[in-house]
């Protein structure tokens, strides 16, 4: 997430546009929440999961035209025969913007895939009918 430095981009226009197409801005009211597992040498079991936290304010993240990515972050450590692990869990019920701040979710990335499907029809209409003229010619 260094490339979308959230604590930088603290704004929809700062964070998602054409200069930033690896970073989404994730609306305000996400939630994030974390959730903890130790299993000791014995083979005891403890986990915690804390309330999930709501962000007030947007947030620059690391994303495609498809949403954010790296919404679930896993990590565990062995010390002996003890286990830690955690998982830090983003959730976007609120939405999210990629490339421009005006079209929400996927439907951006789903009109520039349109596009370029246009174009390539254009362009392949274009060269059959250079095709059928130059045969008609001849």
């Amino acid at each position: 997430n260094c490339e979308c430095r959230p604590d930088y981009y603290t704004s929809c226009s700062q964070c998602a546009n054409a200069g930033h197409p690896s970073c989404v801005w994730i609306e305000p009211e996400f939630e994030s929440q974390w959730d903890f597992e130790v299993i000791a040498s014995n083979g005891a079991t403890l986990r915690h999961s804390t309330e999930p936290v709501v962000y007030t304010k947007g947030r620059c993240w690391s994303g495609t035209g498809f949403g954010p990515t790296y919404t679930t972050l896993n990590t565990t450590v062995k010390v002996g025969s003890a286990t830690a692990s955690a998982q830090h869990t983003i959730t976007t019920s609120s939405g999210w913007k990629w490339a421009q701040c005006t079209i929400p979710d996927a439907w951006m990335a789903i009109i520039v895939i349109a596009a370029m499907v246009l174009l390539i029809a254009i362009v392949f209409w274009f060269l059959y009918c250079c095709c059928c003229c130059s045969q008609k010619k001849r």
